[in-house]
């Protein structure tokens, strides 16, 4: 192949931006991405820019009387964990949602 035009330029170009939705803050949420430190937080959401085919690894905590978290959008999903491969979209997005106990919510 003669790509001529993948330089490793100067990365003027905006990174894709990841929002990770936490439904409601009914969990707290840990995104790790790449080798990036992990943060964590319980708001309604948090929007990071990921440069296209980082891994982002997730993990949700339910608050106190809300159930185990279910992830959507994810790439894999094993649990209270997950992942997200990031494309090349300049918006992308995955949700955490834990249920009210009674399982309503999500």
């Amino acid at each position: 192949g003669s790509d001529t035009g993948s330089g490793s330029g100067s990365g003027s170009a905006a990174l894709p931006r990841l929002t990770v939705d936490n439904t409601l803050s009914w969990c707290t949420v840990t995104v790790t991405v790449g080798s990036a430190a992990p943060v964590t937080f319980s708001l309604s959401s948090e929007v990071f820019d990921v440069a296209e085919g980082t891994n982002v690894a997730l993990f949700a905590t339910p608050n106190p009387t809300f159930l185990a978290v279910k992830w959507t959008g994810v790439t894999t999903m094993s649990g209270s964990d997950a992942t997200y491969l990031m494309g090349s979209a300049a918006s992308q997005s995955v949700t955490a949602c834990c249920a009210e106990s009674n399982g309503a919510g999500c």
